[in-house]
């Protein structure tokens, strides 16, 4: 998997966009850890990071979804919850040895990415649409 940004992962909102290339780059440092020595405070660091700005992203895209009406906030909320809970449940598992860093990593990757091009898009389209940021 290659953890990169592609302009196939674009919304076509700036600020969706910036936020999707930040998470990219924390998903790419992380993974990069595996060929370093690891420091565990530095791992912790980093992953606490990943998981407070996928929240914060996904709290971003809630907002613009509630503030335009999007008429599929409750398909996209569950998503992102499942998200969130199944994230800390990685993170914490990594934390306890039980799963590698690696491994994380490709699933929100591969989250991402699907999530991206079946959800974000159709949100982004409609945003372009419907509201000011268009």
């Amino acid at each position: 998997m290659d953890f990169e940004w592609y302009e196939d992962y674009s919304v076509g909102v700036d600020e969706i966009d910036v936020q999707h290339k930040r998470m990219v780059g924390l998903m790419r440092r992380t993974y990069e850890l595996k060929d370093s020595p690891r420091d565990a405070s530095h791992v912790e660091h980093l992953l606490n990071d990943l998981i407070k700005y996928t929240a914060l992203h996904l709290d971003c895209e809630e907002l613009f979804m509630v503030t335009y009406n999007y008429p599929h906030y409750a398909k996209q909320k569950s998503e992102h919850d499942r998200l969130r809970s199944e994230l800390r449940e990685r993170v914490d598992r990594v934390g306890r040895g039980e799963e590698q860093l690696t491994g994380l990593v490709f699933f929100l990757m591969q989250w991402f990415v699907n999530h991206c091009n079946h959800f974000d898009k159709d949100l982004g389209a409609y945003l372009l649409k419907n509201s000011a940021l268009g």
